[in-house]
């Protein structure tokens, strides 16, 4: 029987890099923000790639403010409510190191924290990075061959419409992985050169979280 390509993207493993609170200091990692900047972070750019709900935001730095993994100053503004600019501190870096480079294994869905986590690779050891690119890489080489059975049955039930969807589908992945091959050894060498010349400090948290 045929499964939907919802069911297909979605066929990844139970583990997950990212909740709420991880996405926020991953928001924060390029600077401070205030929490409805976050929010349109979460709704403008993360919601292509997750199931995300901007609703969440804010109970997120609640509590990421009580673990002192963020924090916030309060700014007056005229005429208007004050407002919050929220900071990660080095505990939330640190955290946000270890749970991208150590805790989880990522789920590798063509709508999945993959590309979300590739955005801030910068923060990231380089070994990282190319360990998460080779992952994803077999992970849609996997996927292909299943979308190439798929195609298969549905030209044998006539299912024209089902088939044309999943060969946009199939052009869309080859398209993606094209590009991660071809383009992944300019980001190494962009990831590498950062390392190198990172400070003493940096360098160690680099030894710190290595893979």
């Amino acid at each position: 029987m045929l499964v939907t390509i919802t069911a297909l993207i979605e066929q990844s493993g139970e583990d997950s890099f990212v909740n709420a609170k991880e996405m926020v200091l991953a928001v924060l990692m390029r600077g401070p923000a205030t929490g409805y900047d976050i929010k349109k972070e979460f709704e403008f750019v993360l919601s292509p790639f997750l199931d995300v709900s901007a609703s969440g935001v804010y109970p997120a730095l609640n509590d990421l403010a009580k673990e002192g993994l963020v924090t916030f100053k309060k700014v007056e503004q005229e005429g208007r409510p004050n407002k919050k600019i929220y900071e990660v501190t080095q505990a939330g870096k640190e955290k946000f190191l270890d749970v991208a480079c150590n805790s989880v294994e990522l789920r590798h869905s063509f709508h999945s924290e993959v590309f979300f986590i590739l955005t801030v690779a910068q923060h990231m050891p380089p070994e990282r990075v190319d360990q998460i690119l080779d992952q994803w890489i077999k992970f849609s080489v996997d996927r292909l061959d299943t979308v190439e059975s798929m195609i298969e049955e549905a030209e044998e039930q006539n299912r024209e419409g089902l088939r044309f969807i999943l060969g946009m589908s199939r052009a869309s992945m080859d398209a993606i992985m094209d590009y991660a091959k071809k383009e992944r050894g300019k980001l190494s060498a962009a990831l590498t050169h950062r390392w190198e010349e990172a400070p003493p400090n940096i360098a160690r948290e680099r030894e710190r979280v290595s893979v």
